[in-house]
C-alpha cells in the first residue's frame, strides 16, 4: 500500500509541475507530461539520496520530498509569470480519435498481460516473458536492492 501511495504522489507532484510551467499547452498534453514527469521524478529522484543514505524507505520519502519542492518552486515561478503570456485558446481534443487508438491497445496490453506474464497454475506462478530466466533476473535484482547500499551489487554474480 505504501508503494501505490509513494506512486501517487510522485504522479501528483508531476502533474502540478507540468500544469504550471506548460500552461500553453492544452490540458491532455499537460496531463501525459506530468504523469511522464512524475515517473522519471520518482525513477530518479530516490536514486540520488540513496548514495547517501543506501537504498531505504527514507531515501524514498526524500526523493519524494524534492520533487514536492520541485512542485512547490513550479507554482511560484508561474505566479511570477507575466500574465499574458500563460494561457492561449486551448483547442479541443479529440476523444473518438483518442479513444480509438488506445482502446484497441489496451485490449491487446490487457490479452499480453493476461496470456504472457504471471500466470497462476495450481498454486505455482508461471511467466511467459521469456524463455531464457529474465523473470527470474529481474526478481533477483528487485529483491536484493531492498535496504542495500548505493549502486548496488549485481545480485546475481555469485
Amino acid at each position: 500500500m505504501g508503494g501505490i501511495a509513494l506512486l501517487l504522489g510522485f504522479e501528483l507532484t508531476g502533474l502540478v509541475t507540468a500544469d504550471r510551467i506548460f500552461r500553453r499547452f492544452e490540458r491532455a498534453v499537460r496531463i501525459w507530461l506530468g504523469l511522464s514527469l512524475g515517473l522519471l521524478m520518482m525513477m530518479w529522484l530516490p536514486a540520488l539520496f540513496a548514495f547517501a543514505i543506501d537504498f531505504t524507505v527514507a531515501a524514498q520519502y526524500a526523493g519524494l520530498a524534492t520533487a514536492a519542492v520541485v512542485a512547490g518552486g513550479a507554482c511560484v515561478w508561474d505566479r511570477l509569470r507575466p500574465a499574458q503570456e500563460v494561457r492561449r485558446k486551448e483547442q479541443p481534443v479529440d476523444v473518438r480519435t483518442m479513444l480509438c487508438v488506445l482502446i484497441p491497445f489496451a485490449i491487446l496490453g490487457l490479452f499480453l498481460m493476461h496470456s504472457h506474464y504471471l500466470k497462476d497454475v495450481n498454486g505455482t506462478l508461471y511467466s511467459g516473458q521469456s524463455t531464457y530466466g529474465d523473470m527470474c533476473l529481474h526478481l533477483g535484482i528487485a529483491t536484493g536492492q531492498r535496504n542495500a547500499s548505493f549502486p548496488p551489487e549485481y545480485t546475481i554474480l555469485p
